[in-house]
């Protein structure tokens, strides 16, 4: 009985497969119970917003609770950071949104709000940089399947209720940090190599007029190798071990479809240069994007398949998929239809080929 439970959690998990897919934190933890403080900012927040929200939480760093609480502009009290989603927004809907509150005589009250960026808070850091004595509230988002990452500088105007972004870039890693021993901060910006760009490294800070001013520096392409190898580094042997008989049955099985289907359909489906988009597929399938990029690194240096342009295309149409998926997927479990979802998941994908067949798309 034991096995038969196994077995469509583990066949969910092959057809779910692939570095993109992940889902919110939110939807697998029970939020904390709130302080005293927090729930008034919550009871002020929903007076503004309403009560169909859902809180979000960013996924590391110092600030990891949805309710921030810091001095965000200079004046010596403290405001309220809040990060939330409305229910029932599409999936082409910008959801995450960010909330400031302040407090007179005690009492709490939503200054401003705004969208943020992606779907999940990343990371969110405060502090000054460089020369200037602005406060700054730096926070880094992704999309809902985490494959892109944004950071975003916001500086919080007291006087006009506003909250407004002066800096925005894509980033594999952030971090606010003295680099130079001035006791002065830095804002610290890594980039992976992608689309042919190297791997580099930039260093933000601002001078008395609030002027950025950057330092770039180049990477070497080990860069991206040392990414996949921080990411194996992660994997906690404990858990491996505590769920090895399900998870060989996943090795095999993954594996086994993998092979296929990037090799056999793989091949078939490119119609030029299929090897460097199979050998991307593998990596993306069985690891993460990373993964299939340092491959792909290797077998197409100078990018001439084109690979991450025409996946960026595709993106847009997997990625409704992905969204469904994830929240369709642990519902179906839960209610007692693995197995009709998972055999709905092969329909589709053999109707998907079925269709691409007699279109004539794959090479004979």
């Amino acid at each position: 009985m034991k096995l038969l439970r196994i077995l469509p959690l583990t066949a969910a998990a092959v057809l779910l497969t692939g570095c993109t897919f992940g889902t919110s934190i939110d939807n697998l933890l029970a939020p904390p119970k709130q302080s005293i403080e927090q729930e008034q900012i919550y009871s002020a927040l929903t007076d503004a917003t309403g009560s169909g929200i859902r809180l979000k939480y960013p996924r590391s760093g110092k600030y990891l609770s949805a309710f921030i609480i810091e001095d965000i502009d200079g004046d010596g009290n403290s405001e309220a950071v809040v990060f939330y989603e409305r229910n029932g927004l599409g999936v082409d809907e910008i959801t995450l949104r960010i909330n400031i509150l302040d407090q007179d005589d005690g009492h709490w009250h939503s200054v401003c709000d705004t969208a943020a960026a992606g779907a999940e808070v990343e990371k969110v850091m405060i502090s000054k940089l460089g020369d200037n004595e602005r406060v700054n509230l730096i926070i880094g988002s992704s999309l809902i399947n985490r494959s892109e990452k944004n950071v975003t500088v916001y500086n919080y105007d007291q006087e006009a209720g506003d909250i407004k972004p002066d800096f925005s870039e894509s980033y594999s890693f952030i971090d606010v940090t003295d680099l130079d021993g001035d006791d002065k901060n830095e804002f610290l910006l890594l980039k992976g190599s992608s689309n042919g760009a190297p791997a580099g490294a930039e260093v933000y800070q601002l001078d008395e007029a609030g002027k950025y001013h950057q330092s770039p520096c180049e990477l070497s392409g080990a860069f991206t190798d040392y990414l996949v190898a921080f990411g194996v580094a992660s994997i906690k042997l404990e858990i491996v071990g505590r769920y090895i008989v399900p998870l060989t049955i996943l090795l095999v099985l993954g594996l086994v479809l993998t092979l296929i289907y990037v090799f056999i359909v793989g091949a078939r489906i490119h119609r030029t240069y299929a090897f460097e988009k199979s050998v991307f597929t593998w990596g993306w399938f069985t690891g993460t994007m990373a993964m299939g990029i340092a491959l792909l690194r290797i077998t197409d240096p100078d990018s001439k398949s084109g690979t991450l342009d025409d996946y960026a295309i595709a993106y847009l149409y997997i990625a409704p998929v992905e969204i469904a998926l994830v929240s369709f997927a642990p519902l179906a479990f839960t209610a007692g239809f693995g197995w009709l979802f998972i055999l709905a998941c092969a329909v589709a994908g053999a109707g998907i080929l079925g269709f691409a067949a007699s279109k004539g798309w794959l090479k004979k």
